[in-house]
C-alpha cells in the first residue's frame, strides 16, 4: 500500500523512509554468548527470533539475564544507536537470529 508523503512523493509504508540497508546475517543459538558481525556505519536493527526465543546485549556478552528480549516468532527493533560498536544474543538451540542491519540518515 503506498500513500502521498507530500511535495507529489509517494512511499511504501513498509519502507522506512531514510534508512539505507546493509546487510543481514541468521544465527544459530547455542546456549552461549554469540556476536553478530555488525557492517560498518549500522546503526538500526531488526532483530527477529525462531524456534525459541533469544535474549541481547548492546556493547557487551549475551547471557540468559540480558535485559535485551525476542520471544519465539516476534521482531524487536534496536532503534538508532550512534555509540552501536557489538551486538551479542543468546539461546537455546534450535532457536536461530534472524538480523536485518541498516543505517538510519
Amino acid at each position: 500500500m503506498t500513500k502521498n508523503i507530500g511535495d507529489g512523493r509517494i512511499a511504501n509504508e513498509n519502507v522506512m523512509i531514510g534508512m539505507t540497508y546493509l546487510g543481514e546475517e541468521t544465527l544459530s543459538m547455542d546456549s552461549s554468548s554469540v556476536p553478530a558481525t555488525l557492517p560498518e556505519g549500522t546503526n538500526f536493527v531488526e532483530v527477529s527470533a525462531s524456534g525459541g526465543a533469544v535474549q541481547y546485549s548492546i556493547n557487551g556478552d549475551a547471557s540468559a539475564n540480558s535485559g535485551g528480549y525476542c520471544p519465539q516468532d516476534q521482531t524487536r527493533y534496536i532503534l538508532k544507536l550512534d555509540n552501536l560498536t557489538s551486538l551479542e544474543f543468546y539461546g537455546a538451540s534450535p532457536a536461530k537470529t534472524h538480523l536485518i542491519y541498516k543505517q538510519e540518515q
